[in-house]
């Protein structure tokens, strides 16, 4: 989606992740990296469409959000920042996300 303006892209009001909690019981939202970024990227999300707020994720496990309630959604928007990254440099990652029941 980069430098594309498809309706599948990330923008201010459409968020790279909905969690929809579809089930019966409040759940807790966390998410992580299976491995470590490679050397200058960093890759961070956050609640809102402001980068400025988001939060850093690595392999450490990350709770996006606690309790969502059943039927509500909670939305998550991610960036990476490249620094010294060489262009055709490939090392792919998995970011993971994991709910369990909340409170």
């Amino acid at each position: 989606c980069v430098g594309s303006s498809s309706v599948d892209c990330q923008n201010g009001s459409s968020a790279f992740f909905n969690f929809t909690n579809t089930g019966n019981v409040a759940e807790n939202w966390s998410i992580n990296l299976n491995a470590t970024p490679p050397t200058g990227v960093t890759m961070k999300c956050g609640t809102t469409s402001d980068p400025a707020g988001a939060t850093t994720i690595s392999t450490s496990v990350v709770q996006v959000n606690t309790s969502i309630t059943t039927g509500t959604y909670e939305e998550l928007w991610c960036w990476a920042d490249f620094v010294g990254v060489y262009g055709g440099t490939t090392e792919p990652r998995l970011l993971t996300h994991n709910a369990t029941q909340g409170s």
